[in-house]
């Protein structure tokens, strides 16, 4: 939670700072959805 804090606290400041943020989380979103395609793949060998 405390890592997230700083990014959130300058949202409203910087229409920059939220694009960022943003893609930053979408690139979480698609990591996250790589290692978990990447489990089932592994799984089914």
């Amino acid at each position: 939670m405390s890592d997230q804090t700083p990014c959130l606290s300058y949202i409203a400041s910087s229409p920059m700072l939220q694009l960022i943020c943003s893609l930053d989380h979408v690139a979480y979103l698609i990591d996250n959805a790589f290692a978990e395609a990447n489990a089932i793949t592994n799984s089914r060998l």
